[in-house]
Parts: structure tokens; sequence; C-alpha cells
């Protein structure tokens, strides 16, 4: 039982072992979300600028420039909540990941849903 509870709990590393290395994890997430954000703005820009001119994704426009927005709101929410705060740092990571998730859906059935 104490081996199943400490690979739910602690991946299988023992309580000190996994103190030691969290500090660690959250910059290594920290960095790669920001990273992430960096380059899903780029992508989005040029989407958007892409959508305006073409009238194939013109619908998708507003999708593409709320979910601009968002991960232009968070990035600097980022930058400056994530190293101070693990909390801060998970609430960025699923805002982005659920505005990403909510764009693939959004486009995949609501734009195209052939």
């Amino acid at each position: 039982m104490e081996k199943i509870k400490r690979l739910l709990l602690y991946a299988g590393a023992t309580p000190e072992e996994f103190a030691q290395v969290q500090q660690e994890m959250h910059l290594y997430n920290y960095n790669r979300l920001v990273a992430f954000l960096a380059i899903s703005i780029i992508f989005l820009l040029i989407s958007a600028v892409y959508a305006v001119f073409s009238a194939v994704l013109a619908p998708n426009l507003p999708a593409y420039l709320i979910v601009l927005g968002i991960s232009c709101l968070l990035l600097p929410i980022t930058l400056y909540v994530g190293r101070r705060s693990r909390a801060g740092l998970q609430i960025c990571l699923s805002l982005f990941l659920g505005s990403l998730y909510s764009l693939s859906i959004y486009l995949s059935t609501v734009t195209s849903p052939g």
C-alpha cells in the first residue's frame, strides 16, 4: 500500500527526493509555458492575418483573435506570477491549455463540421 501511495503522490520517489526536484520542475514548467505562449502568439497572429485575406478562413477570424488576446494577456501574467507562485503558474497553464483546446474544438466542429 505504501508503494502505491508513493507512486501516486510522489511519482515513485520518496517525499524528500520529490521536494528536492520540485523547484526544478517548477522552473522547467515556467520556461516551457513562456516559450509555448510566445510560439502560440506568433502562429495565432499569422493565422489571423491570413484569415483577413482568405475567404475560406474568414469565419475563423473571431476565434483566432479571442485566443490571441487570451495568449497576449497570459504572457505578461505568466512572466510576473509564474516564477513567484506554483499555484499561479498552474492557473496560467490551465488557462492556456483550455484556450487552445477550446479553439481546436471550435475549429473542428463549429466552423467545419463536415
